[in-house]
């Protein structure tokens, strides 16, 4: 099944100057297990979510240094952060930065859009995250939830959602989580007159403290997922 192509956008993403290569799949339990360690998430359960997503793949030089990279069944983008947890050093005019797009990225993409059976069903929950180490705490919950759903990450939090992505949220239930303080407060607040706007029916929840990752490192999947009613 050609998925992508089976979302029916209301006008297809704007081709990228570069082809996106993404490292194959790759279940390998060690390397899953050494990025859960390393988050302070469940080794287990990510294991689990991975060989059921394939959203997880890894390269031993991403701009000079071993990375983990978070993808999608989109092909349509890819994001990178370093095995050892560190930020990547400016590079040309590129400044000090956590993530790394592959060369041929969609930024725009929500990751998390398309999975391999095909589109998110239209009755499961969506839960708004911002980034791949909220992504895959979200995952981490996921494991432990009453509530079916399925995590999508935006990279950026600074930059609006897409209109050419209001047909993925039309008539769904959309939850955003968003980190503590007012930046991401104000994410909520942007990102629910968005989805409104696209025709989902909205919730938001502000953590109390940092953020899900933290969360889930701190309380454990269990009880974050409790604690957000999921």
């Amino acid at each position: 099944m050609n998925t992508f192509n089976n979302l029916q956008l209301t006008q297809q993403p704007t081709p990228s100057r570069h082809r996106l290569r993404v490292p194959p799949a790759n279940n390998d339990a060690g390397l899953v297990t050494q990025i859960a360690k390393s988050l302070k998430l469940n080794p287990l359960r990510l294991n689990l979510l991975n060989s059921a997503l394939h959203c997880l793949r890894f390269a031993d030089n991403i701009c000079g240094y071993p990375s983990w990279i978070l993808t999608d069944a989109s092909g349509q983008t890819a994001v990178a952060r370093r095995m050892d947890g560190k930020p990547y050093p400016p590079t040309g005019c590129l400044c000090e930065r956590k993530v790394q797009y592959l060369p041929g990225a969609n930024r725009a993409w929500p990751l998390g859009l398309i999975i391999p059976d095909g589109i998110i069903p239209q009755d499961a929950w969506i839960v708004l995250v911002v980034g791949p180490t909220e992504y895959l705490a979200a995952l981490d919950v996921l494991a432990c939830a009453k509530t079916p759903f399925h995590p999508i990450a935006l990279i950026d939090e600074s930059q609006p959602i897409e209109p050419l992505f209001q047909c993925l949220f039309r008539g769904r239930k959309v939850l955003i989580i968003t980190p503590y303080g007012d930046p991401g407060l104000f994410t909520a607040q942007r990102w629910w007159r968005e989805l409104a706007e696209f025709g989902a029916t909205v919730e938001a929840r502000q953590l109390a403290i940092r953020d899900l990752l933290y969360s889930v490192g701190r309380h454990g999947a269990p009880a974050v997922a409790n604690m957000l009613n999921l």
